[in-house]
Parts: structure tokens; sequence; C-alpha cells
């Protein structure tokens, strides 16, 4: 069966910088710095707008081990499958901030993953930041090691975070270089948005992505089984 939910391993990716992010904020007076923004590790100041502060200190509290539900899908047919996610990573000071989201599955014996990297940038001209994600797989378990990307081009995405739903939008977008019909592109491209909500508590919801599940539950710490909080979720869209 076509296995089009992946689950994986993300690492941490490289990134280049923009001129903006490249700005010393040690200049920033002691006084003037947010504390909010201190306390995940960022020195800016207290003018540098808070409003997503909750989607970082969301992902966060998600650092750990979830399990999740999901489905493989074949055409038509549906098959239910179940997995585990490992979200680790955190801000880092000026420097661009990585989030690493490792989906494998099935559950006891992971012949699947996929690798996220969500990537964090503050924009200080635009008084933002910038979010970025690159997703590798679909890839054998197999290839997925620690501290290492999967060898395969990843798919792009650019986030866009929304105020009001406390969720960011992801639009892939072309790796430099990439060219090809720009109408095909932008019909691909749209289709694979996906939206991402990161709740208080850590829990992880995506709605209208292609090859990932849409929950997850947290696992109790130092134990193999998996919270029941799941089992009344609605059942993800891949």
């Amino acid at each position: 069966m076509k296995q089009l939910i992946a689950l994986g391993t993300m690492f941490l990716c490289t990134a280049t910088l923009p001129s903006s992010s490249r700005q010393a904020v040690a200049q920033t007076l002691e006084s003037q710095v947010s504390a909010e923004w201190k306390a995940l590790g960022w020195t800016l100041p207290e003018s540098f707008p808070k409003d997503q502060l909750p989607f970082f200190k969301g992902l966060n509290a998600a650092r750990g081990t979830w399990s999740f539900k999901g489905e493989a899908i074949d055409g038509e047919r549906a098959a239910a499958l179940t997995g585990n996610l490992v979200i680790s990573g955190s801000s880092q000071g000026t420097m661009a901030s990585a989030w690493n989201l490792i989906w494998s599955w099935p559950t006891e014996d992971p012949q699947f993953a996929i690798v996220e990297n969500i990537i964090a940038m503050p924009e200080y001209q635009n008084q933002q930041f910038g979010l970025m994600l690159f997703r590798f797989g679909p890839v054998d378990y197999s290839n997925v090691q620690a501290k290492q990307m999967p060898k395969i081009q990843p798919s792009v995405f650019q986030g866009k975070w929304d105020v009001g739903k406390q969720s960011v939008s992801w639009t892939q977008k072309n790796l430099p270089g990439e060219r090809g019909n720009q109408k095909e592109t932008r019909e691909e491209q749209s289709a694979a948005a996906f939206e991402m909500l990161v709740e208080a508590n850590g829990k992880l919801s995506i709605t209208n992505s292609v090859n990932l599940p849409t929950n997850h539950s947290p696992k109790t710490r130092g134990d193999q089984h998996s919270n029941n909080s799941a089992a009344n979720q609605p059942k993800p869209i891949c």
C-alpha cells in the first residue's frame, strides 16, 4: 500500500540570515529589553511585537515524546496507523532558532519517517519573526539518524502567523534555483498549504496537510503507553 503519510525525524537546517537579522541586539539597553522575549532566550526590545509569543511558548511546551493517530491512504482506501512524534529545540538568542519534529510509524516497529525543521528568525525591520519549515520525507525509518538530515531534497514552506486563529499557515515555496511552469507551481503550492495550531500545553493540530497526521497526544513521561486523550479527537486529514 502506498504510504501517503510519513512520519519522520527533523534536524537542524543551516539557514542564511537576512541582513536585518544580523543587527547587533546587544546594543539594546538592558532596561529596554523585553522580559517576555528574554524568557524565551531572545534579547529583543520592549517595542518588539509580542503577537507570536504563544506560538513559541507552545513549541517549547511540546518538547518531548508524543503519540499520534493518522491514516495511510491508497486511492479510496484508508488504513489507520499510529506512531510517535519527538519534538526538540528552542530559541537561540538572536540567531536562527529551530524546533525539530520527528514523525515515525508504526508505533512498535517504525518503518517510515518524516523529518521537519521549523526555523524562526527575528526580522527587526519588519518587526516580526520570519518562519520557515523544511520537510524531509517520507523516508525509510532506517535512513533517519540522530543529528543528520535525510539525504533527500526537502520541501520548503514559509509560515504566516494568524493572530486571530493563533495558528501558522504554511505555504510551499520553491527551493533556490528551482524553475518550472509558474501556473502549475502556484497551483501545487496552494494545494500544499496547511495550517498548524500549537496550544499552550503543547498539543499540535495540523489541518489540510498531505503526508502528516493532524493531531497528537503526549506520552506519559518514562512510560511507553500513550495517553488515550487522542481517541476522541478528529481523525487526521492527509
